[in-house]
Parts: structure tokens; C-alpha cells; sequence
């Protein structure tokens, strides 16, 4: 939750909180860049994350791992946690149609030593991208023809590394 009011609260039981497959999800609504939170001590440690990994998408279906956090200690009743930092990395670009004018594409972007897909996104109208990666790997990026655009290749770029 996100309301700036430590007298209020969401908890799960330890039980809950525990389990591998508990997750909660946080939508922005529009891109954003995070690169730190803080996490708020209501009444007890028990219900505290003292461990947790944080995953980012940019289309809601592939997530990648932008932190992990072990062994955080429980700031106190009623008390916000100090800030829980990590560095963004951005792939980011402008796709070019076959005449040269910026166009929307699906953008893929792939670590180069595994080939494993890390991101990706639409490239907006002007043609510009931007893909929010879990570090700083080369990846290469595959920008994909439009629909109705048969004569036309991917576009590949390679040795790619992110900011």
C-alpha cells in the first residue's frame, strides 16, 4: 500500500508471507522508473519482509528480477524502513521504417550470453523505446516489421548495453 499513513495497514499472515509463491503487484499506469522503496513497521515483526526480490515489466507479461533484499531488520512500530535502493538499467532507442520514418514496432531486448528474452515493449509513434532491464549485460534488441510489412526484415542491433 501506498497512502504515507504508518497507522494504517495490509498484512498477510507469516504463513502467507512465507510461501514462494506469494507476490503482490504494484501498476504505475504510465512507464515509470523506480530504483528504490521503503517498506512501513505497523505492530510487530512478524508480519515484517525481511526478505523479498523485485521484479520490473514493461507489457505485463515478462518480468525481470531488478533486486533482491535478505536479512532486512524490522525499523520499529509505526516506523518506514530506510530506503531499499538498486540501479535501473534502460535500453532505449528509435525504430526506423524502410523509408527511414520513425515507426511503432514490438521491441524485444535479449541478453547476448544466454539469448534469454529480458524485456520488452511497442515503440510509440516517433518510433522511440524504452526498455527497463535487471542489468547492465549486453543484450541485443529485435525490432519486429510492422503488420502489412511484407518485404520488409527485423531490425537487429547488437552488443547492446544498457545506461
Amino acid at each position: 500500500m501506498s497512502d504515507n499513513n504508518l497507522t494504517t495497514r495490509v498484512y498477510w499472515t507469516q504463513a502467507h508471507a512465507q510461501d514462494t509463491t506469494f507476490w503482490m503487484k504494484w501498476d504505475f499506469g504510465t512507464p515509470t522508473t523506480v530504483d528504490g522503496m521503503k517498506q512501513g513497521g505497523y505492530d510487530t515483526s512478524d508480519r515484517y519482509c525481511s526478505a523479498f526480490t523485485v521484479q520490473g515489466s514493461n507489457d505485463d507479461s515478462i518480468w525481470v528480477d531488478v533486486a533482491s533484499f535478505t536479512g532486512l531488520a524490522y525499523p520499529g512500530n509505526n516506523t518506514l524502513s530506510s530506503a531499499y535502493a538498486w540501479t535501473s538499467f534502460l535500453l532505449s532507442g528509435t525504430v526506423f521504417d524502410a523509408s527511414g520514418t520513425p515507426a511503432a514496432r514490438k521491441v524485444y531486448a535479449y541478453l547476448r550470453s544466454t539469448g534469454v528474452l529480458v524485456g520488452s515493449t511497442t515503440s510509440a509513434s516517433d518510433g522511440t523505446y524504452a526498455i527497463s532491464v535487471g542489468s547492465n549485460a549486453e543484450t541485443f534488441i529485435v525490432a519486429l516489421p510492422g503488420s502489412g510489412e511484407t518485404t520488409v526484415n527485423a531490425q537487429v542491433l547488437d552488443r547492446v548495453v544498457p545506461l
